[in-house]
């Protein structure tokens, strides 16, 4: 389609800070802030006329139509700021690493009905669906990393993580929700140096993701209903060894992996989208 357009600005702002209390401690920081907002339009051709909040249309003969082609416009207005500092100390043969993570997104979608074929007197703001959404992630995180002798080194870690979304000021469907997700997630490791050149090395760690939130509930969606999803859960160990010469460098590693609520997409005999948390 000709009319196509995919416009959208996002400036970005961003403050980098480090300070070095002393050889042995540092303080790094970055703050930062963007708004964004654009639209893009697209072409249509048979639609569903209650998809997007429109009446069946009765023709001149006397038939009802319930399709129609028609330009579609969907907005995005949002903004963004963040903190992300990283705090690190070290005497002798210990480091620590503390770091922190402070997030905010706001964003305001909502969806145009530029032109429909069969409905001319239409006006080109009607809106088919219109609400606001939040998301607040914060973090904090610490690790110890020690030399135990000049061969072997361990490292080990945990992080806090908590993540929120909020929706609000669904103007169509009137649907809010409240979603909170928090793990809590440890990491270990160690590093034995085998000759020059050479290591052995195995580590442990969890991993975790919240769902997006177009997972949880897509409002966009005319047959969107909110789903309860699981974050997804991983587990994985891994050891090696790694050589490393002037010419040459080789590596061998063994990885084990346990995924626990894969979130998947999947369709229906309806041919509507599902969206669940599959099995381990």
């Amino acid at each position: 389609w000709e009319g196509e357009i995919d416009k959208f600005r996002q400036p970005h702002y961003q403050l980098v800070h480090e300070f070095q209390w002393s050889p042995a401690t540092r303080l790094s920081q970055t703050a930062y802030v963007f708004q964004g907002d654009g639209y893009y339009d697209q072409y249509r051709e048979d639609r569903w006329l209650y998809e997007y909040a429109l009446p069946d249309v009765t023709l001149p003969d006397g038939t009802v139509a319930s399709q129609s082609d028609l330009v579609r416009r969907r907005t995005v207005e949002e903004w963004d700021a963040g903190w992300v500092p990283t705090f690190t100390h070290g005497r002798g043969r210990w480091t620590v690493e503390l770091q922190g993570e402070a997030r905010f997104h706001r964003a305001h979608h909502y969806g145009e009905v530029r032109w429909a074929e069969l409905l001319p007197t239409l006006s080109p703001d009607h809106r088919y669906y219109d609400y606001q959404v939040e998301k607040q992630t914060a973090s904090v995180s610490g690790e110890l990393r020690v030399a135990v002798t000049p061969r072997l080194s361990l490292t080990g870690g945990l992080q806090a993580t908590h993540h929120g979304y909020d929706l609000s000021e669904d103007q169509l469907k009137g649907v809010s929700l409240s979603e909170d997700y928090n793990f809590v997630l440890p990491r270990a490791g160690a590093v034995l140096a085998l000759s020059s050149g050479a290591n052995a090395y195995l580590g442990v760690a969890r991993g975790m993701r919240e769902p997006f939130f177009r997972s949880i509930y897509d409002p966009q969606d005319y047959y969107a209903t909110p789903v309860a999803l699981d974050p997804e859960d991983v587990w994985n160990v891994e050891a090696g060894v790694s050589v490393q010469q002037p010419r040459w460098r080789a590596r061998g590693n063994l990885y084990w992996m346990k995924f626990l609520n894969e979130i998947v997409y999947a369709g229906a005999l309806d041919g509507r989208l599902r969206i669940f948390d599959a099995a381990s």
